[in-house]
């Protein structure tokens, strides 16, 4: 757990640094982020693998975790575009967010976009109540 916290700590910290300075977030950070949080959770999952463990029923352990895997990044994508459609943020800041999803998991994820959707919320009724 902490080396998922270190990731997506370090990641973030890059990521707002060249937003801040650059305004973009490149694509080599998100699809780095993102391919090593599959291959960490593909890695956990052979080392934790319990030893009575069938061939068989490895291949089913694999195949469910890269279901969930791909279920928890439609979800996070479709509340991305939802997100972006509506202003709330560009591409660059979906890319990553969706790149932290398999180090984080879809239920603090969730979590994440409820914390944000209020914070933005607020932020852009601030914003076009000062700017009338």
């Amino acid at each position: 757990m902490r080396l998922c916290f270190t990731i997506v700590f370090l990641s973030g910290t890059i990521a707002v640094i060249t937003d801040l300075l650059q305004r973009r977030i490149h694509r080599k950070l998100t699809m780095t982020v993102l391919l090593g949080g599959i291959i960490y959770n593909i890695i956990n999952c052979l080392i934790n693998k319990p030893l009575e463990a069938t061939y068989s029923l490895s291949i089913i352990l694999y195949i469910k975790l890269i279901a969930v895997q791909l279920i928890s990044l439609a979800v996070v994508m479709t509340i991305m575009l939802v997100l972006f459609w509506l202003g709330y943020f560009g591409g660059g800041d979906g890319h990553f967010l969706i790149s932290i999803t398999p180090w984080m998991g879809l239920s603090k994820m969730i979590d994440l976009f409820v914390y944000l959707s209020v914070f933005l919320t607020a932020s852009m009724c601030t914003i076009k109540f000062f700017n009338r």
